[in-house]
């Protein structure tokens, strides 16, 4: 998960085509084999995949970036603050 993590931060500059693809995988990943604190900012930029011009759903925008806020908080995932806090 933390490789994702981190090929999504580089590939959000230069290969932009490949984000949506790396941010579903980490979701993905994150039901299949439950969460950690990455997970926290997986869903909040899945968040901001779906308000994207190209999807445009506020309302699951909204929900999924709530759903990451309350994880960030449960789990504690205080190093995924200000990144998540960007994100949504």
């Amino acid at each position: 998960m933390q490789f994702l993590n981190h090929a999504l931060s580089m590939s959000y500059n230069s290969k932009p085509m490949l984000t949506p693809i790396l941010v579903i995988r980490m979701v993905r990943t994150t039901i299949l084999h439950g969460v950690c604190n990455v997970s926290t900012f997986a869903f909040g930029a899945y968040a901001g995949l779906l308000v994207s011009d190209h999807i445009q759903d506020i309302e699951g925008g909204h929900q999924y970036g709530r759903v990451a806020i309350e994880l960030m908080k449960r789990l504690d995932a205080i190093e995924m603050i200000p990144r998540l806090y960007v994100t949504v």
